[in-house]
C-alpha cells in the first residue's frame, strides 16, 4: 500500500514538476527537424470523420504521429499506444499486449481468460474495422500493418458507436497509413535486433505521380519468451510444461496419449511471437475533392498469449493466416467503403474446438449535406461475419466450439449533424440504429456534444453518449462439449464426464453510457493542456452460469452444462485524465495521467442457476470495488533534438496495483468443496514504472542509426496474471528513408 501511495505521489509530482519548469522556461529556437506549428496544431479525422484541429475537436481524443513514434523507439503499434493518454497497455509475453480504453476488462470478476481481453474498443485501419468476432475485440498480432506503414494513430475515448457502429462502446483506435508526400520514388526501410532475442524488420517502396501513388510493404517480427516455465493453475506455481497437470482430467501435459499433449499445445515453447505481414496501398486523386483508394494484403502469425482457458496454464499457442481487401471512394460529399477480411485461425493449438475458417464483410456509405454552418451526414452500413469450424471439429462428436458454420449480421442506419453558432458554440448530434440477425432486437446508440470556444485559448466541451457492444460467436453460438474426466454417480460407479459451454441467442448487448466534461487550454503558443472528467456506466454483462447436469444412463456419461446468461451486475466508473503538450526550445514534453475508480453493483457470489441451487445461486450478489483496473496510470514523452542530426528521447509509462480474478477462484471455492483455496485464480499485479530511452544519429540525410533501451530500471514484474516477466531490452538498428 505504501509503495502504491509513493508511486502515486511520484506520478503527480513528476507531472507538476514538469509543468512548473515548462511554464517558467524561455522559448528557444527549434531544431530543423521539429515544426512548432505541426506539434501544436495537430489535425485529427477520427472524431468527426473529417479533418479538424485537435484543439477544436468535440470529443476526448489524442493523436500520435509517425515521427513521435519513431523518436520514442516503439517497436510495435501496441507499444506505441503507451504514448496516448487514457490507454491502459500491459505486456503478457514478449511483444504481446492487452490494450483497453479506461479499463472495463476482466469483468465480471471470476470470468474465463477471454473476458480479460478488451472487447468493447473498436480498432480500425484507415476506417476499416479489424474486429474479431470469435470472442470480440482485437487479436493484435493479426494486424497486417506495422509501424513502417503508420502515418499516425488516432484515439477517441468514450462511447462512439453512433459514429462508428457497434463494438466502439469504449472508444476507437484508428491506425492511419502513410502515403508518399511528393512525386517520385518512395522508400522506407528499418531493422533492429535486440535482447532478449528479437528481430524486427520493415520495408516499403512506392512511387507518386501527380494524381496516382502506390506503396507496397512488408514487415516481420520474431521474439522469444523471457521464461521457459509455464504457470500451473492446479499447483499455483511456475513449472516445466511436462510437469503441469490439466484440471480435468488430472493428467500430466507430457502424456502423449491424451489431449493434454504438451508438444501439440506448445510446438514452439521458446517463441512468444513470430509474424509477418504484407500490404499494398493505391490511391488515385480524381479531383481536388475526389479520391479512390484500394488496399490489400495479409498476415501470418504464431504467438503464445493468455486468452483461452485451457484447464492447465494461462498461456496458449495461437496461429493466424488471413488476407484482406479494402476499397473506398470519396466523391465530393459522398463517401463509400467496402472491405473483406478472411482466413484461418486457431486460438488454442493442440486442443479440440478452437480452430475455424472465417470471413467478415463490411460496407458503408454516407453523404454530407452542408448548408452554411450546418452539416447533416446520413449513412447506412452492413456487416457480416461468417465463422466455420466444421472442417476442424472432433471426428467422433463433430463438435467444435461453434458446432459448424455460424453467421452474424448487422445492418444499420445513422445520421450525424453539426451546427456552429456565432463561431463560439458548436453542437454535434449523432444517432445510429443497429439491427442483428441474432439477437433479433434493435439497439439505438447516440452521441450529443456541445463545445464553447470562449476565446482562442480556452474551450469547454460536454458529451453525453451511449454505445453497445455487438454479438460475438463465443457468446452466441458456443457449443463446445469436451471430455474432462470421470463422474461418480454411485459407490464404485463412474460415468464419463463432459463439460459443455452453451451460447445464448437471446443475450442483451453490453452497453456503456457516458457523461463527460472537458476543458482545453492554450496557456501560451507552445503550451497546451487537456482535462477530461468522465462518468461511465456499463451493464448487460454476460456470465457462464452452471445449469443442471444431464445424466445419460444409457451411454454412461454425465454432461456438466454452463450457459452464457446476462446478469444484473452494473459497473460505475468515475475518472479524469490530464494531459499536456509543451514545446520548449529543442524539447517537446507530453506528460499524461489518468485517475479512475470503478464500483461494481450486484456482483454474483456463486455461479449456479436457480435450478441447480435454490439458495447459493447467481442471484446472490454483493457490491464491491473493481480491482481489475489500476486506479491510476499514465506516462510521459520527452524529446530533445540536440542538433539537426542527434536526437535523444525518454519515455515513461506507469500504473498502480491491480488484481486479476480468474474463473478458477470460483471453481475451487464452491460451497461443496471440502478444501477451498481462497487464492486460486487470483493474481495480484504490482504497480510498475517503465522508463525507456533512445538515442538516434543521422549519419547521412537519409540514414538514421540508433540504440535503444527498454525498462532501464529493471522492473521485471509481471504485467498480466501468471504470464512472463518483462525483462530489460536493448536494441540497435537503423532507418533509411528516401
Amino acid at each position: 500500500m505504501k509503495k502504491n501511495i509513493l508511486k502515486l505521489i511520484l506520478g503527480i509530482g513528476t507531472f507538476l514538476l514538469v509543468s512548473i519548469s515548462t511554464v517558467s522556461a524561455q522559448t528557444d529556437s527549434l531544431s530543423d527537424d521539429i515544426s512548432l506549428e505541426d506539434l501544436m496544431n495537430v489535425k485529427i479525422v477520427s472524431v468527426s470523420k473529417k479533418a479538424e484541429n485537435l484543439f477544436d475537436a468535440p470529443l476526448s481524443a489524442s493523436s500520435i504521429s509517425r515521427e513521435e513514434i519513431k523518436r520514442a523507439g516503439a517497436t510495435s503499434i501496441m507499444e506505441a499506444l503507451r504514448l496516448v493518454p487514457g490507454v491502459m497497455v500491459t505486456e503478457s509475453t514478449n511483444g504481446n499486449y492487452q490494450v483497453s480504453l479506461r479499463g472495463f476488462g476482466n469483468l465480471p470478476p471470476g470470468s474465463p481468460l477471454n473476458a480479460a481481453t478488451n472487447s468493447i474498443t473498436l480498432v480500425m485501419i484507415d476506417n476499416r474495422p479489424v474486429y474479431n468476432y470469435f470472442n470480440g475485440g482485437t487479436f493484435w498480432e493479426t494486424l497486417p500493418v506495422d509501424l513502417n506503414d503508420v502515418e499516425k494513430i488516432e484515439v477517441v475515448r468514450g462511447p462512439a458507436a453512433a459514429v462508428y457502429g457497434p463494438n466502439a462502446a469504449a472508444g476507437v483506435i484508428n491506425i492511419i497509413t502513410r502515403r508518399p508526400d511528393k512525386n517520385g520514388l518512395y522508400t522506407v526501410a528499418n531493422a533492429q535486433i535486440g535482447t532478449p532475442n528479437q528481430v524486427i524488420a520493415n520495408a516499403s517502396v512506392g512511387y507518386k505521380f501527380d494524381k496516382f501513388d502506390f506503396i507496397v510493404s512488408g514487415n516481420q517480427q520474431y521474439r522469444t519468451r523471457t521464461e521457459s516455465d509455464y504457470y500451473s493453475w492446479v499447483d499455483g506455481k511456475k513449472e516445466n510444461v511436462d510437469s503441469i497437470k490439466t484440471s480435468f482430467p488430472a493428467a500430466l501435459m507430457s502424456d502423449t496419449s491424451l489431449n493434454p499433449n504438451a508438444n501439440k499445445r506448445y510446438p514452439h515453447k521458446s517463441t512468444s511471437m513470430n509474424k509477418y505481414g504484407y500490404n499494398a496501398f493505391l490511391n488515385y486523386k480524381v479531383s481536388q475533392k475526389s479520391l479512390i483508394s484500394m488496399a490489400f494484403g495479409g498476415e501470418s502469425a504464431m504467438v503464445q498469449k493468455a486468452f483461452i482457458e485451457n484447464l492447465a496454464s494461462p498461456l496458449s499457442t495461437s496461429q493466424s493466416d488471413s488476407k484482406y481487401l479494402d476499397i473506398k471512394g470519396k466523391f465530393n460529399h459522398f463517401s463509400i467503403q467496402g472491405s473483406y477480411l478472411g482466413g484461418t485461425q486457431d486460438e488454442a493449438v493442440g486442443q479440440i474446438g478452437y480452430k475455424y475458417k472465417f470471413s467478415t464483410v463490411d460496407a458503408n456509405a454516407d453523404y454530407d449535406f452542408v448548408y452554411k454552418s450546418l452539416s447533416i451526414k446520413p449513412g447506412i452500413s452492413y456487416r457480416k461475419a461468417t465463422y466455420d469450424d466444421s472442417k476442424f471439429a472432433h471426428q467422433d462428436t463433430h463438435q467444435g466450439f461453434l458446432g459448424g458454420k455460424q453467421v452474424l449480421e448487422n445492418y444499420s442506419g445513422s445520421v450525424r449533424s453539426e451546427l456552429t453558432v456565432v463561431k463560439i458554440f458548436k453542437f454535434t448530434a449523432a444517432g445510429r440504429l443497429d439491427g442483428y440477425n441474432v439477437p433479433k432486437q434493435n439497439y439505438l446508440s447516440y452521441q450529443l456534444g456541445a463545445t464553447a470556444k470562449i476565446n482562442e485559448k480556452n474551450i469547454v466541451r460536454f458529451v453525453a453518449s451511449r454505445a453497445y457492444k455487438g454479438p460475438n460467436m463465443y457468446d452466441t453460438y458456443g457449443s463446445n462439449n469436451i471430455l474432462v474426466g470421470q463422474y461418480q454417480v454411485a459407490p464404485s460407479v463412474y460415468f464419463a464426464e463432459y463439460a459443455q459451454v452453451l451460447g445464448n441467442k437471446n443475450l442483451k448487448m453490453q452497453g456503456v453510457n457516458m457523461l463527460e466534461l472537458g476543458y482545453r487550454l492554450k496557456a501560451t503558443s507552445n503550451l497546451y493542456f487537456d482535462l477530461e472528467i468522465f462518468n461511465q456506466v456499463s451493464q448487460n454483462f454476460t456470465y457462464l452460469v452452471n445449469q443442471p447436469a444431464v445424466v445419460d444412463f444409457v451411454n454412461g456419461k454425465v454432461t456438466v452444462v454452463q450457459k452464457l446468461n446476462n446478469i444484473d451486475m452494473k459497473a460505475i466508473q468515475t475518472g479524469a485524465t490530464l494531459s499536456a503538450n509543451w514545446v520548449i526550445g529543442k524539447f517537446q514534453i507530453k506528460p499524461f495521467i489518468t485517475f479512475q475508480q470503478t464500483n461494481l453493483k450486484k456482483v454474483p457470489v456463486y455461479r449456479d442457476a436457480d435450478s441447480v441451487s435454490a439458495t447459493q445461486n447467481v442471484h446472490v450478489t454483493t457490491d464491491k470495488k473493481d480491482a481489475a483496473t489500476p486506479n491510476y496510470y499514465g506516462g510521459a514523452y520527452i524529446n530533445y533534438a540536440a542538433t539537426s542530426r542527434l536526437n535523444i528521447n525518454v519515455t515513461g509509462y506507469y500504473y498502480s496495483n491491480y488484481t486479476y480474478s480468474n474463473i478458477y477462484n470460483l471453481l475451487y471455492n464452491t460451497p461443496t468443496n471440502p478444501t477451498p483455496n481462497p487464492d486460486a485464480g487470483i493474481a495480484k499485479v504490482n504497480g510498475k514504472v517503465l522508463i525507456n530511452a533512445k538515442v538516434s544519429y543521422k549519419f547521412f540525410n537519409k540514414l538514421d542509426l540508433f540504440i535503444a533501451a527498454k525498462n532501464i530500471m529493471n522492473n521485471t514484474g509481471y504485467e498480466f496474471a501468471h504470464t512472463d516477466k518483462i525483462l530489460p531490452t536493448f536494441l540497435v538498428g537503423g532507418n533509411f528513408e528516401f
